[in-house]
């Protein structure tokens, strides 16, 4: 066995304490390193669940959207249907502004909806039946209007076919609910059909009932 003098034993302890020092680094690296891969992998661990659990909720909402469609419908706009409250927007409240006009074609849904089948449940046939929509009198200022209303004003035509399709769509809704009556003559001509009718709003002048 080879004996270490004195000059060379410390040279011997600085080797082996750089050795020990290399290992360890060594060691220290290699535990960094798969340290380091451990977290890549937990990482893209987590990202793929939070992929999954996000297709899964795009996957329920789209469900869910579904079924709600198929339950809740976009009611479609009847072309006659919008026509004819058009109309009888353009010869009862052309010159009102448009909640006076949503509020008067609502009394005519309101009269096909009654329960106690009083008028036609055919849109149509509510507004057309004789003496009760005025603007459809014959005998009546408005009734020429009525059927040519381009020729006397196109900006309000225009306006009423808007508000009829948001009507019958449902985008709009109506301004004086239940009501399915009303009158211009003001507080002190009512007719005679207001005793006993429930006033629900007065608008523009107009008295709004239901009866």
């Amino acid at each position: 066995m080879t004996n270490f003098n004195q000059e060379t034993r410390p040279l011997a302890y600085l080797l082996a304490g750089t050795a020990f020092v290399l290992m360890a680094l060594t060691g220290l690296s290699g535990w960094a390193y798969h340290k380091h891969q451990a977290l890549i992998h937990d990482r893209a661990v987590a990202e793929y669940e939070a992929k999954k659990e996000r297709e899964k909720a795009d996957k329920e909402h789209a469900q869910r959207t579904k079924e709600f469609r198929e339950q809740n419908p976009i009611p479609k706009c009847n072309p006659k249907e919008k026509d004819i409250l058009a109309r009888l927007m353009f010869g009862e409240a052309r010159s009102n502004g448009d909640a006076n006009r949503i509020a008067k074609a609502y009394t005519a849904i309101a009269r096909s909806k009654d329960k106690n089948k009083r008028w036609s449940n055919n849109l149509i046939e509510v507004v057309l039946e004789p003496f009760q929509y005025s603007c459809f009198n014959p005998n009546d200022t408005n009734y020429v209007k009525v059927w040519n209303p381009e020729k006397y004003d196109k900006i309000s035509w225009k306006e009423c076919q808007e508000i009829a399709e948001k009507i019958l769509t449902k985008k709009v809704k109506n301004s004086a609910p239940g009501a399915n009556h009303y009158h211009d003559r003001g507080p002190t001509n009512r007719p005679y059909w207001t005793k006993g009718a429930k006033l629900i709003k007065v608008s523009e002048g107009t008295e709004f009932y239901k009866k």
